[in-house]
Formats: structure tokens, sequence, C-alpha cells
């Protein structure tokens, strides 16, 4: 998914509109991501936008809006840097889209990995 293919995109869904199905997908990710940040944050910038859009439409049936919000603030306070890289000069091209997508999604993964972890010894130290 490239700069070129999001506005290819665009125009189509400007000239032939949404299905009812899409058109529902879309609206309910926009009010997810909209209870996910209820505050200005820096990241919400163009080049991110369509990343954490992307994620969020995975993780709202798995995550509170809060919890799903909280992620991805962390996400941003210790960007990888391949993460950082793909969004400079370049950012649309198809493969700093896909590398952002990509350290995005493990970020979430490790992180829900982590998080089972800590319930785990939590969980074994109340029963001991």
């Amino acid at each position: 998914l490239s700069g070129g293919k999001v506005a290819e995109i665009t125009k189509k869904i400007k000239n032939e509109g949404l299905t009812k199905l899409e058109k529902k997908e879309f609206e309910t990710t926009i009010e997810f991501l909209g209870e996910s940040f209820l505050d200005k944050e820096k990241f919400l910038k163009k080049v991110h936008v369509p990343i954490i859009f992307y994620v969020g439409q995975k993780y709202k049936e798995k995550l509170e809006p809060g919890e799903f919000g909280y992620r991805i603030k962390q996400f941003f306070k210790n960007l990888p840097e391949s993460y950082k890289e793909a969004s400079s000069a370049g950012s649309a091209k198809p493969e700093n889209v896909l590398t952002r997508l990509i350290e995005m999604e493990k970020f979430m993964e490790n992180f829900q990995e982590e998080m089972e972890k800590i319930q785990e010894k939590f969980v074994s130290s109340k029963t001991s």
C-alpha cells in the first residue's frame, strides 16, 4: 500500500462510494480511534494516521479504546529506528508503509505477550 495506491483508492471511493458494510467498518474504526485519543497527540500526523487506522481496525474488537490509545502512545515514546527511517523521506513508498505496519503490529503483539506474562506472575504469586 503506497501513497499512490491510497490516492487511487481515495479517488475510487469519491467516485463510487462505499458499500454499507465498508462504510460501517470505516465509521466504527473512526469512532474507536476517537475514543482512543481524547487529547491532541503529536504523533497523529498524516504519515502515522493510516498505520494507526489499519492497526485500530484489527484491535477495536480486542481492546478497549483507552487501552489501545495507551499502547499506541507507548509505541511512539520509543519508536523503533526502522519505523523512524520509514517515516521520513519516501514515507509513501510501499516498502516504507509496510515497515511501519510491521513495526507497529509487532509492538502491539509483544505488548500483549508481556502483559500476559506479568499477569501470570501476579496470579502465581497470589496462589503461592
